[in-house]
């Protein structure tokens, strides 16, 4: 087994508080060829091999999203492009014509998807929460709880409670599995990782709580890894140690700049003053004098009001202070340099990481189409489809709660053939021109392949609030 390129981590307290990889730790180990045991048990060598390897990546990921400022900006951000205030989601009948049973079903559908996103706090909520963990830590666990009485809540497994069993072939036995490969404490088939039979739960590091969680019972995303692969990676590894050398640059600079600036100008004297004329020249000069333990005699200060102009005297030059030198700008360029290339790891602008908009067109980077768009996009269509297996398993539990018993209807697989739920993630790009965008949207209205909901959901409206507005007369 190889080990990762974290397991040699040398960890300790920087100017910033941060982590660093030791200096003779080649980056990516480029040096290494690939060997036929990389994927063996859903291992991603060299990236990671074990659990502990995970937990030092966790680590490092956590701290950048949560005490740099730039690691936890570029993840906010993230969020907000991605989630904004929410999915939406709606139970739609099959067919252009339903009968009224399928649209009564359907109704019965969204209110079960309606209460769970209320008992829950899921919309703009828990969405957020389980998004940004899945980027900060390559993953997330989601556990759906039965309510009593009817219905479910979500809730979120921390990744470290999914851990290998220390006795695997007794709870094999004990749950009538067959031998099964449990690194990273998922349990799949030996030879194929992506057949799934649950996962091995060890809450908060608690050998005696532990349970088996079957597979149909977790919701497991991970990010950053081929399916093979049994744990995702965080976004922040590729990206961690260039955020960690600008955060100390920066701190550096803004730690020099300060006693830098502390300092008004330098005042030389020429060769051949005596140091009892130059402490005679400071007093005569002094608007404050008085005595300091710490240095031999009495210590002089004079007050430099707005607008003063000093003329030097015979024998005497005045230098500028250090932030009147060239070379503070040059960190600063560095600095943006190696924050234009961290958010690239995400398509973002260099404004969206480094605040600085004086080299961005906000409307450019937002048109359909543009880099950071595509990416937001893209990355949407990957939570639109767990976040729509939530809302499956949703009603799956619904149904057999009996929910649907009043259309003979047990289970989520009859019920999906005659209604849908439709999950519609937040608009990303903004229209050049609004009016044009809203023209295209009602001609799609008008020829039948754009439903007024997803019109309303479009443009960041309530489709059920409008027309309880309309009903009232509140036009």
């Amino acid at each position: 087994m190889y080990p990762s390129r974290f397991s040699t981590l040398d960890v300790f307290n920087e100017a910033w508080g941060g982590l660093a990889w030791r200096e003779d730790e080649p980056e990516f180990r480029r040096e290494r060829a690939t060997d036929p045991s990389d994927r063996r048990d859903g291992q991603f060598a060299p990236f990671f091999t074990s659990e502990h390897d995970l937990r030092a990546i966790w680590g490092l990921a956590r701290r950048l999203a949560a005490a740099d400022e730039i690691g936890a900006g570029l993840l906010d951000r993230l969020t907000d492009y991605t989630i904004g205030t929410g999915f939406t989601y709606r139970a739609e009948p099959r067919g252009k014509q339903p009968a009224a049973n399928i649209l009564e079903m359907a109704a019965a559908v969204q209110e079960v998807v309606d209460d769970f996103l209320v008992c829950s706090g899921w919309e703009g909520d828990m969405e957020r929460e389980l998004f940004a963990a899945s980027r900060r830590d390559g993953e997330f666990f989601l556990r759906l709880q039965p309510l009593p009485g009817h219905g479910c809540r979500a809730l979120p497994i921390e990744p470290e409670c999914v851990t290998e069993p220390g006795d695997p072939r007794a709870v094999e036995a004990h749950y009538g599995l067959a031998p099964q490969s449990w690194s990273f404490g998922i349990a799949t088939d030996p030879r194929d990782t992506t057949l799934r039979s649950g996962y091995f739960l060890q809450h908060y590091g608690d050998p005696r709580d532990w349970e088996f969680v079957p597979e149909s019972e977790l919701i497991h995303c991970r990010v950053n890894v081929d399916r093979r692969i049994k744990r995702g990676l965080s976004d922040y590894y590729p990206a961690a140690r260039k955020l960690e050398k600008a955060a100390r640059l920066l701190g550096n600079t803004l730690e020099g700049s300060t006693i830098q600036a502390a300092i008004a100008f330098i005042r030389e004297h020429a060769p051949g003053h005596t140091k009892s004329q130059i402490e005679a020249f400071q007093l005569a000069k002094a608007d404050v004098t008085q005595s300091d333990p710490r240095y031999s005699g009495a210590r002089s200060r004079r007050h430099f009001h707005p607008g003063t102009v000093l003329d030097v005297g015979p024998g005497m030059k005045y230098h500028a202070a250090p932030l009147g030198q060239t070379s503070g700008p040059v960190f600063l360029s560095v600095v943006q340099a190696a924050l234009r290339v961290v958010g690239s790891r995400w398509g973002m602008p260099e404004y969206m990481i480094s605040g600085d908009a004086s080299n961005a067109n906000f409307a450019s980077t937002l048109v359909a189409g543009s880099p950071f768009v595509r990416a937001t996009e893209a990355r949407q269509s990957v939570y639109r489809r767990h976040f729509g297996e939530v809302m499956g398993r949703v009603v799956e539990l619904a149904a057999r709660q009996g929910r649907f018993l009043r259309w003979g209807i047990t289970s989520r697989r009859e019920l999906m053939r005659v209604v849908e739920i439709v999950v519609t993630p937040p608009q990303v790009a903004i229209a050049a021109d609004a009016e044009a965008q809203e023209r295209v949207r009602e001609i799609r209205h008008r020829a039948g392949v754009l439903s007024a909901r997803t019109w309303a959901a479009q443009v960041d409206l309530d489709y059920d609030q409008e027309e309880r507005n309309w009903v009232n007369g509140r036009d």
